[in-house]
């Protein structure tokens, strides 16, 4: 199998080779690229649609100081698929800081900002119309299935027991599916993956514009197939 078939396959499949999973993820992102990826696909996006349009992106607070460009976020998880997961959100954020369970359709969620909210409470009904989400960052690593169909791979390279990918973003995406899949960076004209050769997981994704990186996620840790407690 070329390396290209082999790295469909570990995509594809990865979500399937394991019953449970626990690690830390680090997320690091730029706010100033970040805001001009984002632009550049609105724009990108008004030319699809045949409009013209103007935008303006201005800090709404402009009497302190200058806030970090660089931030980082570190996520401890557990996940036990399809339904079953715990994460604790350790952020320089704000407001982004959690801890948060889901147990099937049941969900816990705890922030120092907000308090304990949760649909324990609530009745069959109320449940299906309170939905959480949660893990959405580490699930994209660990079950990168969804990337096939969102990116246009230029380059697959062999290194030891890991592919370096590089990729870019599929001209014609459109809509909410292709904006979720690629949510590290909305924007980003290029994208890096390193994949485990043995299960198919990420262990880390990068995106790029302009060559300068705008996020990276990447699992510092990871363990499989271990049992969980309620």
């Amino acid at each position: 199998m070329d390396e290209l078939g082999e790295l469909l396959e570990l995509l594809y499949g990865a979500r399937h080779r394991f019953s449970t999973a626990r690690g830390v993820l680090v997320h690091r992102h730029s706010t100033r690229l970040t805001m001009e990826a984002m632009k550049r696909e609105q724009a990108r996006q008004k030319r699809g649609a045949g409009g013209s349009f103007q935008m303006v992106f201005a800090r709404s607070d402009t009497s302190g100081p200058e806030p970090p460009d660089l931030h980082e976020e570190r996520i401890r998880f557990w996940w036990e698929p399809p339904d079953r997961l715990r994460e604790e959100v350790e952020s320089e954020v704000p407001h982004h800081a959690r801890t948060s369970v889901i147990d099937g359709e049941l969900w816990w969620t705890y922030s120092p900002d907000w308090g304990a909210i949760s649909n324990v409470d609530l009745s069959g009904e109320e449940r299906a119309q309170h939905g959480f989400g949660g893990g959405e960052s580490f699930r994209q690593v660990l079950d990168p299935s969804g990337l096939i169909g969102v990116l246009e791979i230029d380059a697959v390279d062999v290194e030891g027991a890991r592919l370096r990918v590089r990729a870019r973003p599929r001209d014609d995406l459109e809509g909410r599916s292709a904006h979720f899949q690629l949510r590290l960076a909305v924007g980003a004209d290029a994208f890096e993956l390193l994949v485990d050769r043995d299960r198919g997981t990420v262990l880390r994704l990068a995106a790029y514009l302009d060559g300068e990186e705008i996020a990276v996620a990447e699992v510092e840790d990871v363990a499989f197939d271990e049992d969980f407690p309620e």
